[in-house]
């Protein structure tokens, strides 16, 4: 606001008009974590009003024109821990379906008292679609151009089983949301078959082949893999149906053999006011007494229709539902309902595991990756405990990969490392590992291929980051020349990030210093034609350019607008 205020009197001064129009955006960020409900509620009534005077106002100055005009670009909400209630529940689906700019809304689910479960699962239903996108307004389903939340970050640690199975449902249906986080999804007191009944339910909701969720990344902190739960994964994705019920019966691996004749894949149309009632997934799969009316005319994926009188249906934001078959007017296969199917599925992952004792954990990530891959674009590993995993296997199962990062996940063959991804069809892009080497030799090797100008990866790779820790292998003086030799022979590299020792990084700073900020022949994409010229004309005609502006911000300036790619540097220390 100073600095407005300042460049108003600036230009007054000068005798000119005050008309630059151009809006300057910017970002609030609220806190509202660890509140009593009804103080919080009353802070999401008070927050709604003044937002929506705020937004009325910046649409006043931007009409009105005048100089630098702020535009609020983005919102970012964090709640904590939450115990729905009717209210709050009105409440939040009044403030963040009101067309306000949410770019991140942050909450955990508290598991309810035995007074207000039942009435619960109805107010947890209906705000998990709207956070999602599936909250219907005036008849029809909220836009993601009238609001929405295109980031979630949820925290499961409360988190019972029905409000888990609701959250998964909303986000296998979700219309507006783009990048998810969920923490705390597996907690020490869960038993195997929990384990393994969330494992499904997450594969349904992000993995599965038929999808229509608008969720394209994700980040997941998980317990460990088994073989068990990559079987019932396997089943969620292949059947195209999540578990009704937490069971303690272990998929075989035989059953496999039979999947196609599991598979769901038709849904059923219902109207308005019809009556669902919803399944306990602790209590067999019985329906309670918790039933819902349908709030309009929807279409529902089927997921059982072994009862001669009952479907069970998946219903975004409630988990799954029995319903009478009589109630469906339509029954049909249904794939696809998007027009543009290549934007669904998730294409980024980025997956903590939890610690792994056994002698399969590669084997079994691998299994896992196999499973859930062929889409990915971008993948973040970070294990504890023993997953030994090639670069061989990544790069079969997940085909279309330009982002990799690999930390604290050993690699079983890492002096193959380059070969195999010169095999696979990756075209990596960007690539990050972090104690994943087990000798210098094998770090050597690797900075020796990307140094070769023949080398496919060296072809395609624009950023690299590598450290280590006494863990596993920290560069050393042979690896740190390696590294110098291969900034001189790669022009393709835009970015390179190194961890070293202070030794090392004191001895050769100077010396990496040389190629920060060095032109690279290649052809930058990161500004319009028009924003360059923009950038430029803050400097052409003018004499004093030079001395008027700080060298710094000509730098800068130049630096945006020209086409030549720059190369940045950096080197750290080890942890």
């Amino acid at each position: 606001m100073e600095a407005r205020r300042a460049l108003t009197e600036v230009e007054a001064s000068l005798g000119r008009d005050v008309d630059v129009e151009t809006p300057v955006p910017f970002e609030l960020q609220f806190e509202l974590m660890t509140l009593p409900d009804d103080t919080l509620e009353t802070h999401l009534r008070d927050l709604n009003a003044v937002l929506g005077v705020l937004q009325a106002q910046q649409r006043r100055e931007i009409g009105a024109g005048g100089l630098l005009p702020l535009e609020l670009e983005s919102i970012r909400l964090d709640i904590g821990g939450v115990t729905m209630s009717w209210s709050l529940t009105q409440r939040l689906t009044s403030l963040l379906t009101s067309g306000l700019p949410f770019s991140l809304f942050a909450f955990s689910l508290k598991k309810p008292t035995e007074e207000n479960y039942e009435g619960m699962r109805e107010y947890v239903g209906r705000f998990l679609r709207t956070v999602c996108g599936q909250a219907p307004r005036d008849g029809h389903f909220v836009d993601a151009k009238q609001g929405g939340v295109k980031m979630l970050s949820v925290g499961c640690h409360d988190c019972d089983e029905w409000q888990f199975a609701a959250l998964c449902s909303a986000i296998g249906s979700a219309s507006v949301t783009k990048r998810l986080a969920l923490y705390g999804v597996y907690s020490r007191s869960d038993t195997a078959e929990v384990r393994r009944w969330k494992w499904q339910w997450l594969a349904y909701a992000l993995f599965r082949t038929s999808t229509d969720s608008s969720v394209q990344r994700a980040l997941i902190t998980a317990h460990h893999l088994t073989h068990e739960v990559t079987l019932t994964i396997a089943v969620a994705i292949h059947s195209n149906s999540p578990p009704a019920t937490v069971s303690a019966e272990i998929v075989r691996d035989e059953s496999l053999l039979n999947l196609d004749a599991w598979r769901h894949d038709t849904s059923g149309y219902f109207v308005k006011d019809t009556e669902l009632k919803l399944l306990d997934p602790t209590q067999g799969g019985n329906g309670g007494s918790a039933s819902i009316l349908l709030e309009e005319d929807s279409w529902l994926h089927i997921v059982n229709d072994d009862d001669d009188d009952n479907f069970n249906v998946v219903v975004p934001g409630f988990g799954i539902a029995r319903v009478d078959k009589f109630c469906a007017t339509q029954v049909e296969r249904r794939q696809h309902q998007t027009t543009d199917t290549a934007s669904c599925g998730l294409k980024a992952l980025n997956l903590g595991l939890g610690y792994h004792s056994g002698d399969d954990g590669g084997e079994v990530f691998a299994d896992f990756l196999q499973l859930i891959g062929s889409r990915l674009q971008s993948l973040g590993l970070y294990a504890m405990g023993s997953y030994p995993i090639s670069m061989a296997s990544i790069g079969q199962a997940c085909p279309q990969l330009t982002d990799l990062v690999i930390q604290d996940m050993e690699l079983s063959n890492p002096s193959a490392f380059c070969l195999d991804v010169e095999r696979s069809h990756c075209k990596l892009k960007c690539l990050r590992l972090v104690n994943a080497f087990s000798s210098n030799d094998q770090i050597t090797r690797f900075a020796q291929t990307i140094a070769t100008s023949s080398s496919h990866m060296a072809q395609h790779l624009t950023e690299l980051g590598i450290s280590g820790s006494e863990a596993s292998c920290r560069l050393d003086e042979t690896n740190v020349q390696t590294f110098l030799s291969m900034l001189q022979t790669n022009h393709k590299l835009t970015y390179v990030s190194l961890g070293m020792n202070v030794e090392l990084q004191t001895l050769h700073d100077e010396n990496f210093r040389r190629h920060h900020g060095e032109p690279l022949p290649i052809v930058k994409d990161k500004l319009p034609t028009v924003n360059k010229l923009a950038f430029l004309s803050a400097v052409r005609g003018r004499q004093q350019a030079t001395t008027e502006l700080d060298d710094g911000v000509l730098t800068h300036i130049l630096g945006f607008a020209a086409n030549c790619a720059t190369r940045a540097v950096r080197i750290h220390y080890d942890d």
